[in-house]
Parts: C-alpha cells; sequence; structure tokens
C-alpha cells in the first residue's frame, strides 16, 4: 500500500490577430494541478514494479552477506594459522635443541669410536635442516601475524567455538530462484498485454476555473485523486465585446477501453512461456547441484574429522612413548637421547594433530562459504 503525490503547473501566452475593429492582441493563463495516487493494494504492472525491486534488493544482499562471510572466515582461519604457527616455532625451537643435542652426543660417540664420520655427517645435516625449519616456521609466524593484523587489527581470535553445520543456498540456487521469479513477471506482464485495458475517470467543477477528478485504470487499478486549477485566459486588450456564455459544465464522466493484439503479441507470450520453463529446469538444476555440492563438501569434513581421530591417537601414543623413555632414564635403561627423541615426536605429534584441526576448521567453514552466511549469525545465535 501507499501514496504517491503529483504536482504540476503552467504559464501560458498566446498571441493573435483578428479582423479590424475584433482584436485581441495577447493572451496568457494559469494552471496547476495537484494529484494523489493511492495504493491500497499491489496489482499489476504496480506489484512487478514492486517484487522487481524486491528482487533487486535480495541479490544485493546476498552479495553483501557472501563478501562478509568470505571476509569474517578469513579472519577465522587466520587466528587458527597464527596459533599453526606459533605451535610450530615451538616445535621447530624444540627439534633445533634436540638436533644441537644429537650432534654432540655424536661427536662425543666418535671420538669414542663408536660410531662412524658418515654418522657425524649424518647428525650435521639434522642440525642443518633443523635450523631451515625454524627459520621457516618463524618466518610462517610472522606473516601470520600480518594476514590477521591486516584483516582484524591487533585483536586475536584466542579461543573459537565449535561452529554448527548450517543450511541454506548456493549462490546458484538463489540466482536460479530470482531468475524464476523473474521469467514469472515476465510472463504476467505478457498476459495482461494481450488484454483489454479500461479506465475511468469522473470530473467535477467546483467553479469556473477549479475542478476536482477521480481515474482508475484496469492495469494497475490504482485511484487517482486530482485537484486542478485554470485561470482563465485574460486578454491585454479588449476592443471588442465578447458575448456571454451561458452554458457550462457542472460534471463529467467518461469510460474508455483500448485493446491490441497481433503477431507480436503472440511472440511476446510464446517467449515468456519458454522463458520461464527454462527457468524452472535451471532452478531444477541447481537445486541438484546444491544436494551434490552438500555431500562432496560433507564427505570432505567426514575425512577431515577422521583425520582428527588419527592424529589425536598418534599424540596419545607418543606421550605414551615419552613417559616410557622417562621412565627407563630413571632406572638407568636408556640414554637420555632417548627421551629427546620421544620429547621431539611428541612436539611432532602436536603439531599434525593441530594442523588437522585446522583443515576440519576449513572444511567446516566452507559450509558458510558456501550458502554465504556471516559467521556473525551463528555467533549471535548461541549467544
Amino acid at each position: 500500500g501507499g501514496f504517491e503525490f503529483g504536482f504540476q503547473g503552467g504559464y501560458g501566452l498566446s498571441e493573435f490577430k483578428t479582423t479590424p475593429g475584433n482584436v485581441f492582441d495577447t493572451q496568457d493563463s494559469t494552471q496547476l494541478s495537484l494529484s494523489v495516487s493511492l495504493r491500497p493494494f499491489l496489482y499489476g504492472d504496480t506489484q512487478d514494479a514492486y517484487t522487481r525491486a524486491a528482487l533487486q534488493a535480495r541479490q544485493a544482499r546476498r552479495g553483501y552477506r557472501a563478501t562478509l562471510a568470505a571476509l569474517q572466515i578469513q579472519a577465522v582461519l587466520g587466528s587458527a594459522q597464527l596459533r599453526l604457527a606459533k605451535e610450530g616455532l615451538a616445535s621447530s625451537t624444540q627439534g633445533l635443541e634436540l638436533a644441537k643435542t644429537l650432534l654432540d652426543v655424536t661427536r662425543t660417540q666418535l671420538e669414542r669410536g663408536s660410531v662412524s664420520p658418515a654418522d657425524l655427517r649424518e647428525a650435521q645435516s639434522r642440525l642443518a635442516d633443523a635450523l631451515e625449519r625454524t627459520t621457516a616456521a618463524a618466518e610462517n609466524l610472522r606473516l601470520a601475524g600480518s594476514s590477521l593484523e591486516s584483516l582484524v587489527g591487533q585483536v586475536t581470535l584466542e579461543t573459537l567455538p565449535e561452529f554448527a553445520l548450517p543450511v541454506g543456498k548456493t549462490s546458484e540456487e538463489e540466482g536460479a530462484e530470482v531468475a524464476l521469479e523473474n521469467a514469472r513477471l515476465l510472463l504476467g506482464q505478457a498476459n495482461r498485454a494481450a488484454l483489454p485495458t479500461g479506465n475511468v475517470s469522473y470530473s467535477f467543477n467546483t467553479s469556473d476555473s477549479t475542478s476536482l477528478g477521480f481515474s482508475l485504470e484496469s492495469r494497475t487499478f490504482q485511484p487517482k485523486l486530482s485537484f486542478n486549477y485554470a485561470d482563465p485566459a485574460q486578454s491585454s486588450r479588449q476592443d471588442s465585446v465578447v458575448p456571454p456564455i451561458s452554458a457550462s459544465t457542472t460534471q463529467s464522466v467518461q469510460l474508455g477501453l483500448a485493446w491490441s493484439f497481433g503477431p507480436s503479441a503472440l511472440t511476446a507470450l510464446s517467449s515468456a512461456e519458454q522463458n520461464l520453463k527454462s527457468a524452472e529446469a535451471t532452478l531444477a538444476g541447481a537445486r541438484l547441484n546444491a544436494k551434490l555440492t552438500r555431500d562432496r563438501l560433507m564427505v570432505a569434513l567426514e575425512a577431515a574429522n577422521r583425520n582428527v581421530v588419527l592424529k589425536a591417537t598418534a599424540l596419545e601414543n607418543a606421550q605414551k612413548k615419552l613417559s616410557e623413555a622417562l621412565e627407563r632414564q630413571k632406572l638407568g635403561l636408556a640414554s637420555p637421547l632417548v627421551a629427546l627423541q620421544a620429547s621431539g615426536e611428541l612436539s611432532a605429534a602436536q603439531m599434525a594433530l593441530s594442523s588437522a584441526k585446522l583443515d576440519a576448521l576449513q572444511k567446516r567453514l566452507e559450509f558458510y562459504r558456501t550458502y554465504s552466511i556471516p559467521l556473525i549469525d551463528f555467533l549471535q545465535k548461541s549467544q
């Protein structure tokens, strides 16, 4: 519903010449029109315009939400990658210390003749590799921090919730729905164009210069109320005598009907029908693709979750191995080197588990990206 207000005004000046003795040099006139178009309900062309604007707003809203979702996902993954980079640097540093210890032990054993020079070269190579991994881990940490800072400033997302799997529509599916609605609008417009258009108007003259009007036409069923003012033409010279006119119109009613139909109307109607069928088929295909997309995302997520379970089991085994190595060291049954190696394996297992969790998080957030759902929507619902 609603209304529209219109204003129209004008001023006219005419110059003409008549026979001698009955001359009017110029005439001027003023006119004013005020109108109000009411919309008690939406119908026809007005309904189409409203629906078309709503579809455009829907597409714009989808684009905004897609951009917002992508930025928020990038920020969350950036925070997770930053934590992983910190763990990677800690693990690499521990591995570097272990490589140094191994090199010192190998040198001592070489002096005693219990190892060969090849073992020393291998220990030196391990130290070089550990140093390179530590340098790379430090650079990864710096890059992860810079990337996250560019998104959210100095804020770090220390804890991340368990994001539930959302349900929504893919961009292809929603675009197909919008195309189908537009096709329906075009078909309705073509059908109305093939029908006659009727109109009715009523005018009541309240005085010689003012009148009230009402009009209605069948394409919109939108009533229009109007007020018209027309100042009678005034002459700059009145050398003649114009006889008065006694007759005047107090009110009038007009009915109209217009209809045109030809090959172009048939072509437009047939084209609109075919366009609708094509849009329906496109939507069916988009919905099938959406189901396949969700199935693919689910398979990837389930595989990532299984990998997390495997890496968690490997971490438990590494923890047990370290505990056993420390116990054997206390009993004098193993050298400190064995415990150091077990500690390095534990750090590697922790890194592998963190990496697997990050991969599972990426697979889960891919649902939000696919459905253009900002993460803030989930966070607000979970509060």
